[in-house]
């Protein structure tokens, strides 16, 4: 008897969860529209793949072969002969421009700002002492250690060929007539004919500036000072 009540019980509480009767009808009125409604669409992409098998076509095999089958499903045989054989026009070549020159300059830059802002008693944008003869070791050493990897020495010998080779540095030269280490301090002289050389290129970044402003180019600058060393050797020669 009590086998009987709890198959009841059982019966009962399965009802109640469904919802009786109208419920389990209404729930599989819907599973019955739906299954018409997909048995309609399919039939529809059917006469679609009549009217234009070539299109569809294209459409199956690219989406064959976008979809990934999950575990446990089989691969369609159209996706491995894909994946094993890929046509060539699927394959686009990858073709990266750079501009070489414009990343140099980043390069420069970047170190350069290392440079000010690591040693900023002996490197700077306008203040300019001259340097030790060998600083670029000193650089490199610290550079290397502090960074765990190589400095491009192109680099590094570009940012001090420029920095060298301004009107403000060979100012600092013939004024300072030092050369200064990475800390700032003095460690020699300069000897007199680098603060004569100093001074001369002093005037001739002046004079370039000159023909510059005036609208004439480096082209006539030299020809210019090649004409004015020629009757600088005719004064000599009479």
């Amino acid at each position: 008897m009590s086998e009987g009540r709890n198959k009841l019980n059982d019966f009962s509480l399965l009802q109640s969860l469904l919802g009786g009767s109208s419920k389990i009808e209404e729930k599989t009125s819907r599973m019955r529209q739906a299954r018409d409604k997909n048995i309609s669409k399919a039939k529809d992409v059917k006469r679609e793949q009549i009217k234009s098998p070539k299109k569809n076509a294209e459409i199956s095999k690219s989406e064959d072969f976008i979809r990934i089958p999950q575990y446990g499903h089989r691969i369609s045989n159209n996706v491995i002969k894909e994946l094993q054989n890929p046509s060539l026009n699927d394959v686009e070549e990858l073709v990266i421009s750079i501009d070489v020159e414009k990343e140099r300059q980043k390069e420069e830059a970047r170190l350069f700002k290392w440079l000010c802002t690591r040693f900023p008693n002996c490197f700077g944008p306008i203040n300019k002492k001259p340097l030790k003869i060998g600083i670029s070791e000193d650089i490199e050493l610290i550079y290397q250690n502090e960074h765990f990897a190589p400095i491009d020495k192109m680099v590094l010998r570009n940012v001090l060929r420029r920095y060298v080779g301004d009107t403000r540095y060979h100012k600092a030269v013939f004024e300072l007539k030092q050369r200064f280490n990475l800390q700032g301090q003095p460690v020699e002289d300069y000897a007199p004919e680098h603060i004569e050389y100093s001074k001369r290129r002093v005037d001739e970044i002046a004079e370039k500036a000159e023909f510059r402003a005036k609208g004439l180019s480096m082209k006539d600058y030299y020809e210019h000072k090649k004409q004015q060393n020629q009757e600088d050797v005719n004064t000599e020669n009479e």
